[in-house]
């Protein structure tokens, strides 16, 4: 699938702009829009400690729900997915919606560690 690099056209007031957007459609008629976090701020920061030892993937679920609330104005004409990955390598991704998957809808994004070692697609 075609894909444009760090988009122009995406860019946020502050000149911040997501990491890629497809160029097609990827699911629900809209093109899909990332950003990609690696590492995600210290996890033994003493601001993440409290969370990040009694859940795994705390401080990149956080990290990734700081980037949909950045990119939010992006939900009217993109599917928005944040990727981070923490510094002890768990990783937060998106389930991601295929265009099989187009006429599903989604609320919520579902977060899935890498310790379960499967990364969930549709199709």
């Amino acid at each position: 699938m075609s894909a444009v690099k760090e988009p122009i056209n995406l860019m946020r007031d502050d000149n911040k702009r997501p990491d890629g957007t497809t160029l097609l459609p990827w699911a629900r008629g809209k093109p899909m829009a990332w950003d990609v976090t690696v590492p995600v701020p210290d996890i033994y920061a003493e601001s993440h400690i409290s969370s990040t030892a009694t859940k795994p993937g705390a401080a990149a679920q956080k990290t990734a729900q700081n980037k949909i609330d950045k990119y939010s104005k992006l939900a009217s004409t993109h599917i928005f997915y944040p990727f981070a990955i923490e510094t002890a390598g768990t990783w937060q991704i998106p389930q991601l919606d295929t265009p099989q998957a187009s006429q599903e809808s989604h609320n919520t994004i579902p977060w899935y560690s890498a310790a379960t070692a499967t990364v969930p697609l549709h199709g």
